[in-house]
């Protein structure tokens, strides 16, 4: 019964600290978000030091991400492993489990997911803008490039005349 006990407050333990990497994570997909917000701003006004600096910033954030999900791995494994779940589902815990941790580990996984769609219809947004924008670019350098070319020629010295000749000359 105590193994049981123990069992159970492992798994409320994982619980917990999946609820809270979960947490962590959703504060810096806030930032992600931001981040793509400022980014969307500054590919419309083609402030190309503004974006380099915030896609550097973006990629930081997923950095963090990306270790932060390092640690959910293992927890998820663990949850797994002590509720016989062949993969880890907020939903499937749920019909398990009916507790305060759980629930918290699902709004967390919730409010996670629902930014993570927003996120990516707005990181589609943002590519499609900036794909765009660069289209725009490449044509307007296309066009200044012609008109480089036809100002170099309008530049360059005229070719010395040849000698007139007169075909209708008398000798």
């Amino acid at each position: 019964m105590e193994k049981e006990k123990q069992g159970e407050a492992g798994s409320l333990n994982s619980a917990a600290e999946l609820a809270q990497c979960y947490a962590e994570e959703l504060v810096r997909y806030r930032c992600l978000m931001d981040t793509a917000h400022k980014l969307r701003a500054q590919i419309m006004a083609e402030d190309l030091d503004g974006v380099a600096s915030t896609l550097a910033s973006q990629a930081r954030l997923m950095e963090e991400i990306d270790a932060l999900e390092a640690e959910v791995a293992p927890l998820k494994q663990e949850v797994c492993r002590r509720y016989g779940l062949s993969q880890f589902s907020v939903p499937a815990l749920k019909r398990i489990r009916r507790d305060q941790e759980v629930a918290r580990l699902a709004a967390v996984a919730g409010e996670l997911l629902e930014l993570l769609r927003h996120l990516t219809r707005l990181e589609e947004d943002n590519r499609a803008l900036l794909e765009e924008k660069m289209t725009r670019l490449a044509a307007e350098a296309e066009q200044l490039q012609k008109g480089a070319k036809a100002t170099e020629a309008y530049l360059k010295p005229p070719l010395p005349a040849p000698e007139p000749r007169f075909i209708d000359r008398k000798e």
